[in-house]
């Protein structure tokens, strides 16, 4: 179109230009706006045959005697042309030069000719003194040459004459290092003589030295030179007994406290223990140094006292933060690997449970008005928690496909495990959930830790539980999934009393649940190999003899079930599994018979579900007893942060602001710490919600997109605050008024990001956990959170405080504002609920017999004479 753009005529009724018909036949609109313009193309102005014509003239009158008939010329050889034509050039720039060589000599002569006699005097003259002044010239370089010859001459002469010298020289120091070595080895000789006999005198001497000190030590352990032996330790010591737990040396080595444990210094990590484990309970002196109680054998060695349980407390704690490897441990203690695993059975539950009752605890809403930051007033959320989900990548167990299909995580595509952390806004963690397979989604997990809906602990039943059952270190259990499964020795010991015919144990026929199929898939999950069908068995299917349970007999039934199974897979092998089939399931329903809490290791889903239901119940909440410790340790930790022996932080303000009501259930269940508090009515004692109820239900509740619907899983209907979620990823992206809403929510979650920050501090918790670590887990994730409140907050409380700029310096006497206190709304009762009556909202309430929400006036339910009825199981 470009060629023939000044032309009149339409392109329709041009004829250089022709429409093609047929082009575009079968495509779609996308393909004809992708390719414009190509339905019309160019053509010749004249026809075909006139264009052939011409050219066949055209090609005559370049060729006139050509024969139509002759066969046409071959190709010529360009390299050829090239050459000829190269040789030509240099032909025709020679000629050039002779040419110009001759027109210059021509020029010359005619010139000479016209020249007059005194052009030629003076041409002459110019000649003669141009020859003069090259004659001198060649004077002048003769000359030069002259000098430069006689300067070479010169310093060839040196040159030899420094030869000469240098030679000499080399000949002299030759004889004077040859003299140097002799004389160097023959000192050298003695030298080692000498040093031989110092040696020999210096041994002497430092045995001499050791048998004086030995013997006035023993004389008196305490005397002078064993505080000279305590002190070369805690100056240039290691990690052992004599160091750990010495104050010198901790004066010297000012951050060991802050590596090992996880403390700012060791007078705090000492004040810390004496709260978490008071003496008077665990018998845990934080003074005890062992160094100072060293006794002596026969022979004259060292000694060291029994290990204490202050030791063993610490030693737990070391492992937890800083060595996860027993044998690492046992190493710097000089202790079997044995002897640390029994510590770490005593000591690794207690540590849990301090975890829980500092990560476990009850918010109000006047701790959340209280500790918001001006960051959150200004961005529109003043009353808000968050909740994030954490992975901790764990060891494959490749030995059982049913745990490894379990902990395998689609988010990492590794296997994990996986927990949840709810905290306030300035990162102090109040709830998580314990860890998981990381099968289980975030909204699974929400939902899980949510079932308990809104119901409050039995305060009612706390009252006096220090007086009537007090806490005892064995009182301090922590539960994981591990708790209630029997042990490979318990297990063995169960079947050996069912067999010997215990009376404690029916030992009837059991034939329920177990259940024995031909089906490829249902037996190889067991276990079980796929053997050939033309194989020579006999046909009578028979133990084998090298089994446990060769001594039974197999029933017709059982036989029958296992003929079943006869030409896929191997009688014995069958036989076997159906045998510890038998077996599980025996002592299963022993167990449940005698009332026994243990379960065998065995993954059904009644067991699950007992699981599941006593992780709900587990906790600080779980009874009067747990909850008095937990309240206890609280309020000796607060008495230390306002005396100031330990560093504020977030976990002192909670317990600052949450005073009130702590003295008041510490004097409601009859504890000593309550001071001189009043015992209050039962209407007075605060309520505590359980689990996921504790969040405020006026209180909205931030996550990620993950968290997405998951409202109606929360006890109290709490908005959801999430950032947009586009349906499709990949197709449409947020528009940015979308990004700039999000900003608000992105930005007050930065919390949660910390929290898990200074979880990973926790070693036990930092890279990939190995699976024989994986028992010690639960404990070290809840110690993890709950030593992460005892740091500095993320945003400091804002305009709500209660307390100055002043009390973060860990000033004693700092600052106290006033504020209103912000009252509890009761769980029971909702106003985002519905009636299940009536349907119509406002302040509903829950009974607590049918567990149904209703208005609280008798027209729509007796709350008093409320008649529950049988209750059906569907699956029943």
């Amino acid at each position: 179109m470009a060629c023939y753009k000044n032309r009149s005529p339409a392109p329709h009724v041009d004829l250089l230009l022709k429409y093609n018909s047929c082009m575009g036949e079968g495509k779609s609109d996308l393909w004809r706006i992708d390719n414009d313009g190509c339905m019309i193309r160019k053509s010749p102005f004249a026809p075909k045959e006139e264009v052939n014509q011409i050219a066949a003239r055209h090609q005559q009158s370049q060729n006139p005697q050509q024969d139509s008939g002759r066969t046409p010329r071959q190709r010529v050889d360009m390299s050829v042309v090239r050459e000829e034509s190269a040789m030509r050039q240099v032909e025709i720039d020679k000629d050039r030069a002779r040419k110009k060589a001759a027109r210059a000599e021509q020029r010359r002569i005619r010139e000479d000719e016209e020249r007059t006699p005194e052009q030629w005097n003076a041409k002459l003259s110019q000649k003669d003194l141009e020859n003069k002044m090259q004659e001198s010239e060649i004077n002048m370089q003769s000359g030069r040459i002259k000098s430069l010859q006689d300067q070479v001459k010169m310093l060839q002469d040196q040159l030899l004459e420094a030869k000469a010298i240098h030679a000499e020289d080399l000949q002299k120091a030759d004889a004077k290092r040859s003299a140097d070595m002799l004389r160097f080895a023959a000192e050298n000789n003695q030298l080692l003589e000498s040093t031989k006999r110092a040696k020999i005198d210096h041994s002497k001497s430092l045995e001499k030295a050791e048998s004086d000190l030995s013997k006035s030590l023993q004389n008196d352990i305490s005397g002078a030179g064993w505080e000279k032996v305590r002190r070369l330790f805690s100056k240039f010591g290691g990690l052992s007994r004599l160091t750990l737990f010495n104050d010198d040396w901790h004066a010297e080595h000012k951050e060991a406290a802050k590596r090992i444990w996880g403390y700012p210094s060791w007078k705090e990590t000492k004040h810390y223990v004496e709260a978490y484990f008071p003496q008077s309970v665990y018998n845990v002196d934080t003074s005890y140094d062992p160094s100072k109680f060293c006794t002596f054998d026969k022979g004259g060695d060292v000694v060291l006292p029994t290990m204490t349980e202050f030791e063993q407390c610490l030693l737990a704690r070391m492992f937890f933060r800083t060595f996860t490897e027993q044998e690492i441990v046992a190493l710097i203690v000089d202790k079997s690997r044995r002897r640390i695993g029994q510590i770490l059975e005593v000591w690794g539950p207690r540590w849990g449970n301090v975890g829980d009752d500092m990560c476990c605890i009850d918010i109000t809403r006047d701790y959340i008005f209280k500790e918001v930051s001006d960051l959150n007033i200004h961005l529109g959320r003043p009353r808000l928690v968050n909740v994030d989900g954490k992975d901790a990548h764990i060891a494959q167990k490749r030995n059982d496909t049913t745990i490894s299909k379990a902990t395998f995580s689609s988010k990492n595509d590794d296997d994990c495990t996986r927990w949840l952390a709810f905290s306030t806004a300035g990162g102090l963690t109040f709830e998580k959930t314990p860890p998981v397979a990381a099968r289980a989604g975030e909204r699974a997990l929400v939902r899980w830790w949510g079932s308990l809906g809104p119901e409050n602990a039995p305060v009612q039943e706390w009252e006096d539980v220090a007086k009537n059952e007090p806490w005892k270190a064995t009182d301090d259990v922590f539960w994981t999934a591990l708790t209630d499964v029997l042990s490979a020795a318990e297990f063995d010991d169960m079947m050996k009393r069912i067999e010997d015919g215990d009376p404690l144990f029916d030992n009837g026929a059991l034939d329920d649940g177990v259940l024995l199929t031909a089906q490829p898939t249902s037996l190889a999950r067991e276990g079980l190999q796929n053997e050939d069908s033309g194989d020579d068995e006999p046909d009578e299917p028979s133990p084998p003899e090298d089994s446990e349970a060769t001594n039974v007999e197999p029933t017709p039934e059982q036989t029958a079930a296992i003929e079943s199974a006869r030409r896929v897979f191997d009688v014995s092998a069958a036989w076997t599994m159906y045998n510890d089939m038998v077996q599980m399931k025996s002592v299963e329903k022993a167990l449940r018979d005698s009332g026994d809490k243990k379960r065998p290791p065995v993954f059904t889903p009644q067991i699950l579900e007992e699981q599941a239901n006593k992780a709900l119940r587990s906790g600080p909440n779980s009874s009067g007893k747990r909850k008095l410790c937990q309240l206890e340790r609280h309020q000796r930790l607060h008495l230390l942060y306002e005396g100031g022996q330990l560093s504020k932080c977030l976990f002192s303000y909670f317990l600052l602001v949450e005073e009130p009501n702590r003295l008041k259930m510490l004097s409601w269940m009859g504890s000593e710490l309550a001071a001189s508090v009043p015992k209050p009515n039962l209407e007075d004692v605060p309520r505590i919600p359980l689990r996921l109820a504790k969040i405020p239900e006026d209180c909205s509740l931030g996550g990620d997109k993950g968290f997405t619907g998951i409202e109606k899983s929360l006890p109290n209907i709490n908005h959801v605050d999430t950032p947009v979620q586009v349906q499709n990823s990949k197709t449409h992206r947020l528009s940015s008024e979308q990004i700039e809403s999000d900003i608000p929510i992105t930005t007050v979650r930065a919390p949660c990001e910390t929290i898990f920050s200074r979880t990973g501090n926790e070693a036990i918790l930092s890279e990939k956990i190995p699976y024989w670590l994986i028992r010690y887990l639960p404990m070290g994730q809840s110690l993890a959170h709950g030593e992460a409140n005892i740091r500095a907050p993320l945003r400091y409380p804002g305009r709500n405080s209660i307390v100055g700029q002043d009390y973060w310096e860990n000033v004693r006497e700092y600052t106290r504002i006033p504020q209103p206190t912000v009252g509890d709304l009761n769980v029971e009762t909702s106003s985002r609920r519905e009636c299940r009556k009536c349907g119509n909202g406002g302040i509903v309430r829950m009974c607590a017999t049918c567990k149904k929400w209703y208005h609280p006036q008798d027209a729509c339910h007796d709350f008093v004479h409320c008649n529950v009825g049988p209750v059906v199981n569907p699956y029943h």
